[in-house]
């Protein structure tokens, strides 16, 4: 074929391809499974096309569909009245006409397939596609067929693409997609694709093109795309990709299942002043199932335009209840309302939110001016809350019975408790339990079918004294939660003695006391438990666990004839800390009637640092304390005096003296959440001493400067005083100097400056600076700094040699001799004659020939000769070598010779 020939023929390609040009405005592909099944679907393209003009001579009746497997299919166009073809299309506003083209197709078996279609052309004089008119038009949508997900529908896009914008007001778009299987939607921009799916070359965004200065994005949950403000008219694609993710109950997680790309065509003009319309803003809403959902949308228009307004969105598709009070769309002067009524079912809750798009838009004779504006709904249908029937006390125990839940599909119950009563009540999207209330997860059920619970605080038993709040929520497979059941509280039945005091009356290692006392188990079925009654009480301390009894009561006839309190002495309340634990003992043979929980003493300590004590104290007890009080002996008083308040377990005591005493001790408030106990319970620790240390290192010096001299074998360090630069230091009272002469070795000490004030290290050696310094602070107490990093210095080595000398006894150039160098360890030298004879070889640096041969002795002849040398430099990373090449130009005479460098 002649080079003629293929340019004629690529030119009457490119004609067809004009004459074929399609006008293709926007586009997508959608599928949805047929009868569940799998692998077989239904697949629709959509298509928006410009009408009038050329364009119709490149209206198409069908079109390609390409299904990913390996296989197209010719697809018919299906809407529309009949004419050229058996369906025209659906002819909108705006010279735009709406062609569906729908067939069925059956898969081979799990994969990803992309689905796609092309046609011959885009139309010209697209801004951001260069030579548009040549590029294909190309969109796609992506079928996931797996093991996991079951099959998927993709969602379908309510709203046309076809809202113009006008230069320097903001351009809305929203596609209006509403996924039939409530799958989580993910919206984002991508670029627009050409044949096959190939990138566009010199593809841009249109802010890019137009050199927008404002934002060009796309909210990725609600898929409104915002364009803040166009500054150049014409017309411009973007692709919209629609991701679909689903949660999987089975494994906690969310895995992709398919996307729907939407390309589409932004015509920009230049309008006439004018103010788009304006949605109000609407909240997000949850809703319990099966309660009607009522909000009013209100469409306004500041110059009084007519408008067209719109609702669109799952609620108000396939028969889900969703409705609108007026026609959708509502025409008319501003401000038009319309209300958006659900009536909401179980079958409709479900984790993921649903949406409903309301539009405005501005109707005038053209649709050239025609401004629009969207508001997303946000609603997420809600599970109704269970009501708790019953809470029976049950020994150390809480029997929970609660309802059923309404809604089908729930996998079983959480339970939730604390210890005291919030009367908190689930509303406004505040599903579960939100963790700042405090409650705690004490258990779960699974089925929806259990409905009762035993709650022992996992085989430890609830406490007697505390009243216990309950709230249940029904959880659904997709994550989904209902509102908090309403707070139910229950305490146990007082039939056990209850520790109410553990507390410190003496600190002493050997006479030490802690004075115990308790509540008398006034519920006590004496039915069941007999007189004579008597109380035994056990310790055990920190450092040795083993409980034993140390003291048991005397016998009494009745539970109110015996004493509840008694005081342990002779202990070592200074280093040990007590716990104890009480039991009620019946009739003769002293059967146990209840044990109560176990409560120890607060045990105080403290840490050391610089004229600081952190205060921390351990107390274990069945009671909530809800607030400690320090106390630190004052000298002055000669008493303790209270020095803060805290609802922590840590107390920083700060601008202390230095190896000072200080006494403190802590006392605490606290109570049980019972009606019947309402006083506050007191109970102190032992009296600890601290005494404050600087154990802090002090601050690196800052501004730390290195400056090295190679002329003068020098090296100048400068750094800043701590005291005056670092907030946390203020007893340095000196500086090491440490130093490493290479990389790598270890660092020595060289230099102690005992002056806080001398902030500044001289060091001339006559030979290398080469080295690394590290500067540390040292503080009264012998502290160190840390080293922080090195500062390094290099030589600069200098190795030079003549290219002449007159050897002999004249004293003047005798020796061939380097000059000037530095920094050399040694050389490595040979000289050679011209014909490459050694005459001479040296490894000192200072080389001293005199011009002799080394064989013969004698001087060699006049003339050039050559050297190779070695260098070994001396250099912060070690010895480097460096080769040196060159010629010598000898001339044997008495007379002094100029000798050129």
């Amino acid at each position: 074929m002649t080079r003629n020939l293929v340019l004629l023929l690529i030119a009457f390609v490119g004609l067809v391809q004009t004459a074929l040009a399609t006008h293709n405005r926007a586009g997508e592909i959608v599928y949805r499974r047929v009868n569940d099944n799998q692998f077989f679907y239904e697949i629709t393209i959509i298509t928006y096309t410009k009408t009038g003009g050329p364009s119709d001579e490149a209206d198409r009746c069908e079109l390609e569909l390409f299904f990913g497997d390996g296989t197209s299919e010719i697809v018919d166009r299906v809407n529309g009245p009949s004419g050229e073809c058996e369906h025209m299309g659906e002819e909108l506003p705006g010279n735009s006409k709406m062609n569906i083209y729908r067939t069925t197709h059956t898969y081979p078996g799990i994969g990803n397939y992309t689905v796609y279609m092309q046609d011959q052309n885009r139309n010209a004089g697209v801004n951001n596609i260069p030579n548009s008119e040549n590029v294909w038009f190309y969109t796609s949508s992506e079928i996931v067929i797996d093991a996991i997900s079951g099959g998927n529908n993709a969602p379908f896009l309510s709203n046309p693409p076809l809202d113009n914008g006008c230069i320097e007001e903001t351009y809305l778009h929203n596609p209006g997609a509403i996924d039939p299987d409530g799958d989580s939607l993910v919206y984002s921009l991508v670029e627009s694709k050409t044949m096959n799916g190939m990138t566009i070359p010199g593809f841009t965004l249109p802010s890019e093109f137009s050199g927008e200065v404002e934002f060009f994005e796309i909210d990725p949950r609600t898929g409104t795309l915002t364009w803040n403000a166009p500054n150049r008219q014409g017309e411009y694609n973007i692709a919209i990709k629609i991701e679909e993710w689903r949660y999987l109950p089975a494994s906690g997680q969310r895995i992709y299942v398919g996307h729907v790309i939407r390309d589409m065509q932004i015509d920009i003009r230049v309008c006439e002043p004018n103010a788009p319309p304006i949605i109000n803003e609407m909240a997000r809403f949850c809703v319990e199932a099966g309660e009607r959902l009522r909000q009013l949308a209100i469409a306004t228009d500041a110059d009084d335009d007519n408008l067209e307004f719109s609702a669109t969105g799952f609620p108000l598709e396939l028969g889900q209840g969703g409705s609108i009070d007026t026609t959708n769309p509502l025409f008319g002067e501003q401000p038009l309302e319309m209300e958006f009524i659900w009536d909401t079912r179980c079958d409709h809750v479900q984790y993921e939110p649903y949406w409903v798009y309301f539009k405005a838009k501005e109707v005038f004779f053209t649709t050239e001016n025609e401004l629009v504006d969207f508001e997303e709904f946000e609603i997420k249908v809600v599970p109704p809350a269970v009501t708790i029937t019953e809470i029976r006390p049950a020994g150390a125990a809480m029997s929970l019975e609660w309802t059923r839940a309404r809604c089908d599909g729930a996998d079983g119950y959480d339970i939730y408790r604390f210890n005291d009563s919030l009367g908190y009540v689930g509303m406004n999207c505040n599903v579960g339990v939100p963790k700042a209330l405090g409650y705690i997860k004490v258990g779960r059920t699974e089925g929806i079918e259990s409905t009762s619970f035993l709650d022992d605080d996992n085989g430890q038993g609830l406490i007697h004294g505390q009243q216990y709040c309950y709230m249940i929520v029904a959880t659904y497979p997709d994550r989904s939660e209902s509102y908090a059941s309403l707070e139910r509280c229950v305490e146990l039945i007082r039939d056990v003695p209850i520790l109410n005091k553990v507390s410190i009356g003496n600190t002493d290692l050997d006479t030490g006391s802690d004075t115990i006392a308790w509540f008398k188990p006034i519920e006590l079925d004496v039915d069941v438990f007999a007189p004579p009654y008597r109380y035994r009480l056990s310790r055990y301390d920190n450092r040795n666990g083993d409980m034993e009894v140390i003291y048991t009561s005397d016998v009494a006839n009745s539970i109110e004839g015996l004493d509840t309190i008694y005081i342990d002495e002779v202990l070592n309340t200074n280093e040990l800390q007590y716990t104890y634990s009480i039991e009620m003992l019946s009739g003769t043979s002293e059967d146990v009637t209840g044990v109560s929980r176990d409560a120890s003493s607060i045990f105080l300590n403290s840490k050391p640092s610089d004229n600081t004590l952190t205060l921390h104290w351990n107390v274990n007890v069945p009671w909530e304390n809800a607030e400690y009080i320090v106390y630190r002996f004052d000298d002055t008083l000669s008493a303790f005096r209270e020095i803060a308040r805290t609802a922590d377990t840590i107390y920083v005591d700060r601008n202390l003296k230095n190896l000072v005493e200080y006494q403190y001790y802590v006392r605490s408030i606290g109570s049980y959440s019972s009606n019947d106990f309402m006083q506050k319970l007191s109970n102190h620790s032992q009296i600890h001493i601290g005494i404050p240390e600087d154990k802090e290192i002090p601050c690196t010096p800052p501004n730390r400067l290195v400056e090295g001299d190679c002329n003068l074998d020098e090296t100048i360090i400068t750094w800043n005083n701590p005291n005056t630069s670092c907030p946390e230091t203020d007893d340095v009272l000196g500086y090491n100097i440490y130093f490493a002469q290479r990389l790598g070795e270890e660092v020595k000490l060289i230099q102690v400056n005992d002056n806080a004030e001398d902030t500044t290290f001289f060091r001339q050696t006559g030979q290398s600076i080469a080295g690394c310094y590290f500067i540390t602070s040292v503080d009264s107490f012998g502290n160190e700094s840390e080293r922080g990093n090195p500062l390094c210095l290099d030589n600069c080595p200098v190795y030079e040699l003549p290219n002449i000398f007159t050897p002999g006894s004249d004293g003047f150039n005798d020796l061939f001799e380097p000059f000037p160098y530095k920094y050399v360890e040694s050389i490595d030298m040979v000289i050679f004659n011209r014909w490459g004879r050694e005459v001479f070889k040296t490894t000192d640096p200072e080389v001293d020939w005199d011009g002799t041969s080394m064989d013969s002795g004698e001087p060699v002849p006049d003339g050039t000769y050559y050297y190779l040398c070695t260098v070994n430099e001396i250099r912060l990373e070690g010895i480097v070598t460096r080769e040196l090449r060159g010629a010598i130009t000898v001339i044997n005479e008495t007379r002094p010779v100029n000798t050129a460098k």
